[in-house]
């Protein structure tokens, strides 16, 4: 029918033609008390919300592999679990419940909830766990943790440590039958949790907080364990979270588990959003549960609009004042004398007026949920009605919005011959959820199951092959332990100290925070290296052709210390070298490898233009192990102090 304040432009249109669709008539499925008195306990103790999420597995399994028309392939194509989304208006609480639900069944999902990362089975296990060690003597929390898989305490075995010592504490009564238990076997098994639990409070006392959490998780294999339960990618992300929030909790700190534990209690009670680890991406196959807002511009092969039954929760504004952005402020008349109050006619036009427009809201974001779906539209809510009181809905009419509680007191009575409405009884619901456990227990004793042994003609051949996998050693392990590259003086320092370890990265201290120093041979050496370094040998060639023949043959030795000198000099004025450095140069040193035969040479390329100097340069070098095959390969980088070409050849 048409909805009041949506035009023609507003209006849903069919967008697939007939010919390629299949034609999947929307379902309204409610699931209603059919005065079962037998059910289960375990069903009649379930929440709406999860006794739907339940008839959610249900539908979904039975839609997986149908054909649906897809307009991006323009081609028909089977129904994946990334083609199906669970919308519904709010999933606080309920997200985690459908979650867990479609979880448990095999069935891969993910939400946005902000919220019920602490909530999860994994979590709060491993809590648990935590707390234990912190303080042995927490009921609840000891109870939890022998229960879990890290101990493997059984319900019969938890009873009957506490029916031997009824008085006290669990723990005492855990560590009194460890030690003079009845049941042989079930006092060894006390006996080695408590010897876990106290190494697990010495390790907690000597290593950090990040570490000991990494450790627990591994040391009892919970971890592991929780990658092998359904969903188990999400539970391990979420436990890798809790270890990275230790981590962040422990910076610049030494917190133990105490106040980690408090820090993570007031993210709770303070309602931090703390959503659970997003491990999907847009295109994997799993099943989107969101609200119907998010969902606004999106759609779905298939739609389950979920929680239909909820009710609304819009009158709030009932105190003395009430304010209207177009009527204005409506006061309550109060008349203290008599001692009586009532609503004024004002107030209850706000109220009139707020109450139309919460209600056309709902209907519009009802209609968004609607009309997100291409294919299939799965509609799906629950009440505590029986079939009886359902027939009230045939005499409601469906444009009596205002006076709904929930979206099925609009859907109901709306219902036309293109839908079909698909009741399910409590007896139903107890069915499909026993039918689910079944099928849990038979893929259980499947992958539980130990083949009959059978004797193979190729017996040797196997066992040699498995020997060969489990015994193989990483050939390369020596070069974990090396450089890629090294420089020349590490190569040079390691040749002689004939060890591949790396060598000391230290820094030295500044030479203004020093002070007067007493230089080594090793830092004259650098002063030298430094001052030649600057040598400008084009100007010495100069310096040469101004000399007459007789000073080149006598003292032409004293115009290059000249030049020495006024060098150093320089140097010391713009801070290169300092002064008691400058003190322990000598220029005749200096002066005389200017002179020399490889002085000459360097001046004469300097003059060709073919002298470099601080050249760097990358080389590869073979190092020797204790044979040939054990010979390593690596690279060394480092820098020629002078370089110059003399007859084309360097």
């Amino acid at each position: 029918e048409s909805m009041e304040g949506y035009d023609e432009d507003a209006a849903l249109h069919m967008g697939i033609s007939g010919g390629n669709s299949e034609g999947f008539k929307s379902e309204l499925h409610l699931l209603y008390e059919d005065g079962s008195s037998d059910l289960p306990e375990e069903i009649a103790e379930m929440k709406l919300a999860e006794r739907e999420a339940h008839i959610a597995v249900d539908i979904i399994k039975k839609s997986l592999g149908s054909t649906i028309y897809d307009v991006k392939l323009r081609e028909k194509r089977t129904l994946k679990k990334r083609d199906i989304v669970i919308l519904m208006r709010g999933v606080k609480g309920t997200g985690a419940i459908y979650q867990r639900v479609l979880s448990e069944n095999n069935i891969p999902c993910f939400t946005d909830e902000s919220d019920g990362y602490f909530d999860t089975v994994e979590i709060d296990v491993f809590l648990n766990l935590l707390k234990v060690v912190d303080n042995r003597r927490q009921d609840t929390e000891l109870i939890s943790a022998l229960y879990s898989p890290v101990f493997g305490f059984g319900t019969d075995e938890l009873a009957e440590i506490r029916a031997a010592h009824k008085q006290g504490s669990y723990y005492n009564a855990f560590a009194s039958y460890a030690e003079t238990g009845e049941k042989e076997t079930l006092a060894e098994k006390c006996a080695d949790a408590k010897k876990k639990i106290d190494q697990f409070v010495s390790q907690a006392q000597s290593m950090p907080l990040s570490d000991f959490i990494w450790k627990l998780m591994w040391d009892t294999g919970y971890y592991s364990y929780a990658g092998g339960l359904p969903a188990g990618k999400q539970r391990q992300a979420n436990l890798r979270t809790l270890a990275d929030r230790a981590v962040a909790f422990s910076e610049g700190r030494t917190g133990s588990i105490y106040e980690f534990l408090r820090y993570i209690d007031n993210m709770k009670e303070r309602g931090v959003p703390t959503g659970q680890t997003k491990i999907f991406a847009e295109n994997d196959d799993a099943v989107r549960i969101m609200t119907i807002h998010k969902s606004k511009g999106l759609e779905y092969p298939m739609v389950i609009l979920a929680g239909l039954g909820k009710h609304f929760n819009y009158k709030k504004d009932r105190g003395l004042i009430s304010v209207h952005k177009d009527i204005g402020i409506g006061i309550e008349l109060v008349n203290y004398k008599q001692h009586w109050h009532k609503k004024t006619i004002l107030q209850k036009l706000i109220y009139a007026r707020t109450d139309r427009e919460f209600a056309d809201e709902e209907l519009r974001i009802l209609y968004v949920g609607c009309t997100r779906a291409m294919d299939r539209l799965v509609m799906l809510g629950s009440t505590r009605k029986n079939e009886e009181q359902l027939a009230v809905y045939e005499y409601m009419s469906a444009k009596d919005v205002i006076s709904a509680a929930s979206y099925l007191d609009i859907v109901l009575p709306a219902i036309a011959d293109e839908t079909d409405l698909v009741l399910h009884g409590s007896g139903e619901l107890a069915d499909i959820v026993m039918s689910a456990d079944e099928e849990a227990d038979f893929v259980k004793q499947v992958v539980e199951a130990k083949p009959e042994y059978v004797h193979s003609p190729d017996e040797e051949k196997l066992y040699a092959e498995i020997d060969r996998r489990l015994s193989y050693a990483y050939p390369y392990a020596k070069e974990l332990a090396m450089k890629s590259k090294y420089s020349v003086t590490e190569l040079a320092a390691e040749k002689q100290e004939s060890s591949m370890m790396f060598a000391d990265s230290g820094f030295a201290a500044p030479l203004f925070m020093q002070g007067n120093r007493e230089l080594t041979a090793s830092d004259i050496g650098t002063l030298y290296h430094s001052v030649i370094e600057h040598i400008d040998f084009e100007h010495i060639s100069e310096i040469k052709n101004k000399c007459s023949y007789a000073e080149s043959i006598d003292g032409g030795g004293y115009k290059t210390s000249a030049y020495v000198s006024q060098l150093i000099s320089d140097m010391k004025d713009k801070y290169i070298i300092l002064a008691d450095e400058a003190e322990e140069l000598d220029c005749v040193k200096i002066a005389a490898l200017i002179d020399s035969d490889i002085g000459v040479r360097m001046t004469n390329a300097a003059v060709k233009g073919t002298l470099e100097r601080e050249v760097p340069f990358t080389m590869k070098k073979k190092i020797a192990g204790e044979d040939e095959e054990s010979s390593t390969e690596v690279l060394v980088q480092g820098i020629i102090d002078c370089l110059f070409t003399e007859q084309g050849e360097d």
